[in-house]
C-alpha cells in the first residue's frame, strides 16, 4: 500500500493486523503449547504476513518496527513458560532473529540476485558503483554501492520533499552491502552467500 508521501505506516499496520488476526487463529485451534509446534506454525503461517516484499517498505522508523517486532514477541511467548523468559533468550530457543535483521538479511540478498542477474528489475535509477582501488585489502568490496542524494530544497508535486528516497531499497542497503568483504559478494550462488552472511552475522 502506497501513500501519497511514500512513508509505509499503512502498509506496516495492515501488516500488523493479518498477523495478528492469524496469530490468535492458531492459539484458538491448537491447545498444544508445544515449543517446536508453535515454533513451525509461526514461521509458516505468521511471520510471512510481517516480511511479504519487505525490500520495498522496510522501514527504518523505530516505532513501526516495534509494531512489527511486538508480534513475533507475542508468539515466541505462547509455549510453556516460554512468558518467564526474555525475549532474546526465546529467540535464541527457536533458533531466530529479530525481525530488523531479517529484513536487513532479506535486502542483502535481494541486492545480490539483482547485481548478478538472478533477478531482473526494471529500475528507474539503477545502482551505482563507486570505483574500486585494486590497492586496498584484498576483503574489501569491489562493488561498493553508491548513495543516491537528494538537495532538502527540492519538492515534488505533493510538496514532500525528495529526501525521503533516503531510505528506499538502494539506498538503504548500501550501507549493509558496503560491509561485505568480496568473498561474500561473490559467492558462487544465493545459497552459498546466505550461508556466508549467517555465517558472519551480517
Amino acid at each position: 500500500m502506497i501513500a501519497n508521501d511514500l512513508k509505509w505506516g499503512t502498509q506496516v499496520q495492515g501488516m500488523v493486523a493479518k498477523a495478528n488476526r492469524a496469530l490468535g487463529i492458531l492459539k484458538r485451534t491448537f491447545t498444544s503449547r508445544d515449543s517446536n509446534l508453535w515454533k513451525t506454525l509461526y514461521t509458516s503461517l505468521v511471520r510471512p504476513h510481517l516480511e511479504y516484499a519487505s525490500s520495498v517498505w522496510n522501514s527504518l522508523l523505530q516505532q513501526e518496527i516495534d509494531e512489527l517486532e511486538r508480534v513475533q514477541r507475542r508468539a515466541t511467548k505462547i509455549p510453556e513458560n516460554a512468558y518467564k523468559k526474555v525475549y532474546d533468550s526465546r529467540l535464541k530457543e527457536w533458533g531466530l532473529t529479530s525481525l530488523e535483521v531479517r529484513r536487513k538479511r532479506g535486502d542483502l540478498i535481494q541486492i545480490y540476485k539483482s547485481i548478478n542477474g538472478i533477478e531482473k528489475i526494471n529500475w528507474h535509477t539503477g545502482p551505482t558503483f563507486s570505483q574500486y582501488d585494486r590497492s586496498r585489502a584484498a576483503k574489501t568490496n569491489e562493488k561498493r554501492l553508491v548513495r543516491e542524494t537528494f538537495p532538502a530544497s527540492q519538492q515534488n508535486s505533493f510538496c514532500h520533499f525528495t529526501n525521503v528516497r533516503h531510505d528506499f531499497f538502494l539506498n538503504r542497503v548500501s550501507v549493509e552491502w558496503n560491509k561485505l568483504s568480496n568473498t561474500q559478494i561473490n559467492a558462487i550462488c544465493v545459497n552459498s552467500f546466505k550461508a556466508m552472511i549467517d555465517k558472519t552475522g551480517s
